[in-house]
């Protein structure tokens, strides 16, 4: 919210202020590779997607809205690529589709099912995060005020997850929530469980079919070769 909102010139603002005051980093984590732990994803034989798409505009939801596009495609994409869809009693809709002997559930939920639930749209989030292993979330990140990932008691005990947060600057707002609330005293770090992809500047409706749908397949070819190619 400081990002946004910080306007020393306001009248309200008491704080002295030195419009000339700078900062350095001195030095910055080290880069190394990450992997997806593809062995636990697939310990069950079956890999459970949860991917949602809120909507772009605020006010009523409409099928011009980019965030209604983005779904729509996604949907078309999964049944290009050979995933049907159930009759299966969820919100939202459900695909699936068995490859290299692995189980595939993708449950895809749309702006018009967040439009329904309303004020109630985090408890669906809750609830998505506490039975997937994979969770894609397309929307906007409302200035980090987004609180489903601090809670410990959303994620499913003992269940590798990975979770990518495509909204503008997630990678600043969403990916402490996660060590934070997946840390214990036999994984101090908090990532011993999950991984976490998320955005480090903008991201924009018109490009998140297309990068969720692309790690998504990626991950699933993953794992059924194990990471393998």
């Amino acid at each position: 919210n400081f990002f946004y909102y910080f306007d020393p010139a306001l009248p309200s603002c008491d704080i002295e202020f030195a419009p000339d005051t700078s900062f350095s980093v001195r030095t910055l984590l080290p880069n190394q590779e990450t992997y997806p732990e593809y062995d636990l994803l697939v310990a069950d034989g079956t890999v459970t997607a949860a991917i949602i798409f809120g909507a772009a505009e605020s006010g009523a939801v409409h099928g011009g809205d980019w965030g209604v596009m983005m779904w729509r495609t996604f949907e078309a994409n999964l049944r290009i690529n050979d995933f049907v869809k159930t009759d299966a009693d969820i919100e939202g809709n459900r695909y699936v589709r068995t490859q290299g002997g692995i189980n595939q559930v993708i449950d895809v939920i749309n702006p018009y099912v967040l439009e329904e639930h309303g004020d109630s749209a985090e408890q669906l989030f809750a609830q998505l995060l506490s039975t997937h292993e994979l969770i894609f979330y397309n929307g906007h990140s409302f200035y980090g005020s987004l609180d489903v990932l601090k809670n410990a008691d959303h994620y499913p005990p003992e269940t590798y997850q990975i979770l990518f947060m495509n909204s503008c600057w997630s990678y600043e707002y969403y990916t402490r929530q996660v060590s934070d609330a997946r840390r214990t005293d036999a994984d101090p770090e908090g990532w011993r469980l999950a991984d976490v992809v998320n955005n480090t500047t903008y991201a924009y409706f018109v490009q998140m079919e297309q990068s969720s749908r692309v790690l998504l397949f990626n991950l699933l070819a993953g794992a059924v070769s194990l990471g393998a190619d």
